[in-house]
């Protein structure tokens, strides 16, 4: 291979690596909590193509983080951006983010979290197809409330702080109907398993968590 053809490649290989680089992180919005004890950025990463997209949260806890590039979505060019699918940042108390529509729109159902178990949870990320929410600090035995808009998915997931152990969970109702319904949720997280249930509505548990992203078990490959 002589001299020339080496400089062109060696040059090929440097733009390759510039451009995975310059397009490796961006960040797209960032939140403090009313009493400025928890901060909320949201990243974006692209592949060296530039097509595929990757979103994640990270949070920071009295100025420490504590989740770190906790995948959130994924798109490609023919996918909405991010900004436009949840475009309000909210807080609906000191430790729970609603990403999507606002806190004060329209919510038809009601959501009980529990945490049955006797270990703290880092986060719970609770998510349907309009709005995802972020519970951070879950306290063991301690129960929240919600008030959310059910549509077609509803998904748990988590980390328990010591362990680092994840978690999660999600259902559909039965009938794969993706309109809107009356009816009331609740979360149950044990040390070993998370259960979603509802008293008036007959659901089926689904591959968790989201559909906008891999799987439970595969999201790991994407950081």
């Amino acid at each position: 291979m002589n001299r020339k053809l080496i400089l062109i490649c060696l040059g090929a290989l440097l733009l390759l690596i510039g451009l995975t680089f310059s397009l490796s992180g961006q960040t797209l919005s960032s939140t403090v909590s009313p009493n400025r004890k928890y901060k909320v950025e949201i990243s974006q990463k692209r592949d060296a193509a530039g097509i595929e997209r990757y979103v994640y949260l990270n949070a920071y806890r009295n100025g420490e983080q504590f989740v770190r590039s906790k995948l959130i979505y994924t798109g490609d060019t023919l996918d909405n951006d991010f900004r436009d699918l949840y475009p309000n940042y909210s807080w609906a108390s000191e430790s729970i983010l609603k990403l999507g529509r606002k806190v004060d729109e329209t919510q038809s159902n009601s959501l009980q979290i529990t945490n049955e178990s006797s270990k703290r949870i880092s986060y719970l990320l609770i998510e349907t197809y309009l709005d995802k929410y972020v519970l951070f600090d879950v306290a063991p035995k301690s129960v929240v409330n919600l008030k959310f808009q059910f549509l077609g998915q509803l998904s748990c997931q988590g980390e328990f702080v010591e362990s680092k152990q994840r978690f999660g969970t999600a259902v559909r109702l039965s009938s794969d109907a993706e309109n809107k319904v009356q009816g009331d949720f609740s979360i149950g997280i044990k040390a070993r398993n998370t259960f979603i249930k509802s008293r008036s509505l007959k659901l089926k548990t689904v591959t968790c968590c989201a559909v906008d992203r891999p799987d439970i078990h595969h999201e790991q490959f994407y950081r």
